[in-house]
């Protein structure tokens, strides 16, 4: 079943979609009170993703404003030119993209805490030298486990951060108020249901959804 957008006080609602999902009404979407969406643009180096365009045409079309994301592969090294391609992927249709997120959620186990740190930042400062806000997305988990202390912090002061925190990875929930809401990290946007279950009008397979605070 299809559910519109939470209109929380205080909030704006959103989405964040990849060639995962297929728009056939991006009105449908605005309608519903979804007035944001974060398109995954490219994958480490080299991948891109095949639907960008596509999806951000249709969504920026019907009025909602438009971030792009760029899944973080440590493994292939090189956090400038993995920014740097995102950023060209994202722009390639000559449109300027205010927002490039930095989706770092995964990274190999030997990677020491150090090294993932300073590939986070320089990934963040290229993205800034482009001309871009820069935003850092992750999981509660993930960023507890894999920084210290002072790296988060130091990484949470230079960019606003995306945070992903479901309460349940299988059953659709959202939040009722702000007492549902994640305390231990300060965010921008949260992405509060991934896409197992969640339906979206004008959009007819599983799509994450997300709020971000202010306006």
């Amino acid at each position: 079943m299809s559910v519109g957008a939470l209109r929380l006080p205080g909030y704006v609602d959103g989405i964040d979609v990849s060639s995962v999902q297929t728009i056939t009404d991006p009105a449908a979407v605005y309608d519903a009170g979804f007035l944001f969406a974060f398109v995954k643009a490219t994958e480490g180096l080299r991948g891109r993703d095949p639907a960008y365009q596509r999806l951000t045409s249709a969504l920026r079309g019907a009025g909602l404003h438009i971030g792009a994301y760029a899944f973080a592969r440590v493994s292939q090294g090189d956090p400038a030119a993995q920014a740097r391609h995102a950023y060209d992927a994202a722009t390639a249709d000559g449109r300027h993209v205010v927002r490039l997120v930095l989706d770092l959620e995964t990274a190999p186990a030997e990677t020491a805490s150090g090294a993932l740190f300073e590939f986070a930042v320089d990934w963040l400062e290229e993205a800034r030298r482009s001309g871009c806000a820069p935003v850092l997305y992750s999981y509660t988990s993930f960023l507890t486990a894999r920084f210290s202390p002072a790296d988060r912090a130091t990484l949470l002061a230079a960019a606003p951060l995306w945070l992903a925190q479901y309460r349940s990875v299988t059953v659709p929930w959202a939040p009722a108020s702000e007492a549902d809401m994640p305390k231990a990290y300060p965010w921008a946007a949260w992405q509060y249901s991934g896409d197992k279950g969640h339906r979206v009008p004008g959009i007819p397979v599983d799509c994450d959804r997300n709020l971000f605070r202010g306006d």
